[in-house]
C-alpha cells in the first residue's frame, strides 16, 4: 500500500514537473521569439523605403502575430494591373526559394515563422499577397 502511494506521488511529481517545464519553455520561447520578430522589423525598417528593383519597393516589415513576419511592398503597376494566376506561377516560388537559401533567416526558420509578402500596387490597393509556411520552405 505504501508502495502504491509513493508511486501514485513519484508520477504525479513527475507529470507536474513535465507540465511545468514544457510550459515555462513555451512561454519563454514565445517572447524571445516575438522579442527577435520585433527587433528584425525594426531593423528593417531603419532602412525603408528600399528601391529593390526597377519595379519594386520595400516599404516596411511588421510583425502581425505569434510567428507572423509581413514584408511590404509598392509596386509600379496599379493593383488591378498585376496578374494573381502569374504572380503565383513565378513570384511565389521565388520567394519559396529566397526564404529557403536565406542563411539570415535562419533563426526565424527553425521556430517556424510564417512570412508575408504583401504587394501593394501605387495606387496604395492590395496587389497579392503570399504566406510562406514553414511546410513550405523546409521541404
Amino acid at each position: 500500500m505504501a508502495n502504491k502511494k509513493l508511486g501514485i506521488t513519484v508520477t504525479t511529481a513527475v507529470i507536474v514537473g513535465l507540465i511545468t517545464f514544457f510550459g515555462i519553455r513555451y512561454f519563454l520561447f514565445n517572447e524571445n521569439l516575438e522579442e527577435e520578430l520585433q527587433e528584425a522589423a525594426t531593423q528593417i525598417n531603419l532602412k525603408t523605403p528600399m528601391q529593390l528593383d526597377e519595379e519594386t519597393t520595400l516599404d516596411s516589415a511588421a510583425v502581425t502575430g505569434k510567428r507572423n513576419f509581413d514584408y511590404y511592398y509598392t509596386l509600379i503597376y496599379k493593383s488591378t494591373e498585376v496578374n494573381k494566376d502569374t504572380a503565383e506561377k513565378y513570384i511565389k516560388p521565388m520567394l519559396i526559394e529566397r526564404v529557403k537559401e536565406s542563411s539570415e533567416m535562419n533563426s526565424l526558420k527553425s521556430k517556424e515563422v510564417i512570412f508575408t509578402y504583401n504587394y501593394y500596387g501605387y495606387d496604395g490597393e492590395p496587389a497579392v499577397s503570399f504566406a510562406i509556411t514553414p511546410e513550405l520552405y523546409t521541404n
